[in-house]
């Protein structure tokens, strides 16, 4: 039998299943599960490099797939974060804290989202990350009750790596970063009273490539809303997160929430959901379907 790939769809957009169990094993049927039928409109099929996700070359690429990767070298300060004994969410707070990548509305403005970088809270000051965790008058309030008077002077003086560092290691385990996190998701409340926060994540098997996923859908205080799991098939990382994400914003649409924030922690799927190109990659078809979901009103 000779036959495209395309010849292997329906008029609906799916794969023409009946004619496909007759011709391959269960195993492959499972891989193809996991991949999204072409589209006629993404034009003619390309070759991909199979060490980039995106199929694209690149040098760092090729030169990260050559060499061997010391996993212990890390910065004194990621060692102070994950080897206490605070919750994991808390944790990936203070990392992102470190990082820089909470979107105060100082980083909103140098991202050209917003011209106001004043503090939500005080109006007073730019709402920087340190202005917004520890300097703004009313986060002055709560750290004064939990800090001892002769450490006040050294706790407001320092930059916000070394004032992290020295109160990771000097205060007790739960105190700093619980509270931290407690206040800035008070703000966030402040900041998105109507948006809802969508985490998913993708499992994939070492053995045999089986990959599903999971979401949780919650609202700006972080009261769950709804999950889904969902199993997949056999197929790749990079697959099986962009299904996570398109799957999310499909209950999104039918829970009529439209204000969504959508998190991920796979780079490079993110990196192809930003691409304003078309592209050419083995998820393409995913990534475009994905689009046009965000498109619609």
């Amino acid at each position: 039998m000779e036959a495209k790939v395309a010849d292997m769809t329906n008029p609906n957009g799916g794969w023409k299943w009946s004619v496909l169990t007759q011709c391959f094993d269960e195993e492959i049927l499972e891989h193809i599960a996991a991949c999204p039928p072409p589209m006629e409109d993404l034009g003619d099929d390309v070759c991909l490099w199979k060490n980039n996700d995106s199929g694209k070359f690149s040098v760092n690429k090729a030169y990260k797939s050559q060499i061997q990767v010391d996993p212990n070298t890390h910065n004194d300060v990621w060692r102070v974060i994950w080897k206490n004994i605070l919750p994991p969410r808390i944790n990936n707070f203070l990392w992102l804290m470190l990082k820089k990548r909470l979107l105060t509305n100082h980083e909103r403005v140098r991202r050209r989202l917003t011209n106001d970088s004043s503090c939500i809270l005080c109006g007073n000051c730019q709402e920087t990350l340190i202005h917004t965790l520890r300097d703004c008058n009313i986060a002055k309030c709560i750290w004064s009750k939990t800090i001892a008077t002769n450490d006040y002077n050294n706790f407001f003086d320092a930059d916000l790596e070394d004032w992290m560092i020295s109160n990771l290691k000097n205060q007790s385990d739960f105190g700093l970063g619980v509270v931290k996190w407690d206040f800035f998701l008070r703000l966030l409340a402040c900041l998105f009273g109507s948006w809802v926060k969508i985490n998913s994540d993708e499992a994939t098997a070492e053995s045999g490539n089986w990959s599903a996923v999971g979401g949780v859908l919650r609202d700006s205080h972080g009261n769950w809303l709804v999950g889904f799991c969902r199993f997949l098939g056999r197929g790749f990382a990079i697959t099986a997160e962009l299904w996570a994400i398109r799957h999310d914003l499909e209950i999104a649409w039918q829970k009529e929430y439209t204000k969504v924030i959508i998190e991920s922690d796979n780079k490079s799927a993110v990196a192809m959901l930003i691409d304003v190109s078309i592209g050419s990659s083995s998820s393409t078809t995913l990534v475009q379907r994905i689009k046009e979901e965000c498109r619609r009103n």
